[in-house]
């Protein structure tokens, strides 16, 4: 089998696992780049796979290293590497030593989330030029609100459809990263923010969240609206937009590290976090055991024997 052929079998089987689309395409990646940088080294991608051995991976890993990337980006690229190659392994194609492939030491840095994250719910509605404008504000301040109520992933909260939320018990039922399935809340100001924007919606789509603009109105939408559900990247941007406006850092992710946090501070079981936020070890949910500047000064001056000084 040639290095080319056991890069598409090992991303068919990966496929075959129901691993997300997005975790196939990084794999895809970061095999690429070590085929491109194997090619330098005379192996091409129809070379045999079992020409592959730990000298040519030591070498990679020390390229990686002089490219200047952050250990975390490194980690990325060899974890995948270091799966490929068990892998092929396994079905006795190459039997390279993983070993060869050290995995940098990343040391997750604590979130410190902007305190002030709760303003992007507050605000007047802006005077409105169309009926269009009116629904994407609509749409904007429910999906602000979805994402500081859940702390969903921006993937999950692209996925959500009105069939997700049981809209009298206030929960949802979602999939999340690896097939996990957990349940997330929604507070009654969070129920009115979505049931407002949908009961202003002329239709049935199933996504809770879709696009308002001009150009919708000339495509070909499909009966379900898919075609309309607002991308990942579309997430991204509204909340960067508003964020900007309230001069406040913040991603869709700052919503899942503030909601972690507080959770955390007020006493709530690192393993019921865990559960919530969907993380799959229980060290993923200690980042936000952490304390933030502030606050450790808060204490020190409420508790310290020379706060009061």
């Amino acid at each position: 089998m040639t290095l080319s052929e056991a890069r598409q079998e090992f991303l068919d089987y990966l496929a075959e696992r129901n691993k997300s689309l997005r975790t196939v395409r990084t794999y895809g990646f970061a095999i690429n780049k070590f085929l491109s940088f194997a090619e330098t080294q005379g192996l091409t991608a129809e070379a045999e796979a079992g020409g592959v051995d730990s000298r040519l991976l030591r070498a990679y890993s020390r390229h990686l290293f002089h490219q200047r990337l952050s250990a975390s980006g490194r980690k990325t690229y060899l974890v995948a590497l270091t799966a490929w190659f068990k892998h092929l392994a396994a079905a006795e194609v190459c039997q390279v030593n993983t070993d060869a492939i050290e995995l940098p030491k990343v040391t997750p840095e604590p979130p410190s989330p902007d305190e002030r994250l709760p303003d992007l719910l507050r605000g007047d509605p802006p005077p409105f030029q169309s009926a269009d404008q009116e629904l994407s504000w609509l749409r904007d301040r429910a999906l602000l609100r979805v994402l500081f109520d859940t702390n969903a992933r921006v993937s999950e909260v692209a996925a959500l459809n009105r069939q997700s939320v049981d809209f009298e018990k206030g929960l949802a039922v979602i999939v999340g990263k690896g097939g996990k399935v957990r349940t997330v809340f929604f507070s009654d100001p969070c129920l009115e923010a979505v049931n407002r924007y949908l009961d202003a919606r002329n239709d049935d789509f199933d996504p809770i969240f879709v696009r308002h603009n001009v150009a919708r109105k000339a495509e070909r939408v499909d009966r379900d609206g898919n075609v309309l559900r607002l991308s990942v990247r579309s997430i991204q941007l509204i909340v960067r937009k508003y964020a900007r406006r309230a001069g406040i850092r913040a991603t869709p992710h700052s919503f899942r590290h503030y909601g972690g946090t507080e959770m955390v501070r007020s006493g709530a079981d690192i393993r019921s976090v865990q559960e919530y936020l969907g993380h799959k070890s229980v060290s993923t949910t200690q980042i936000y055991t952490h304390v933030s500047p502030q606050r450790l000064m808060d204490e020190w001056k409420r508790f310290h024997p020379a706060g009061n000084t």
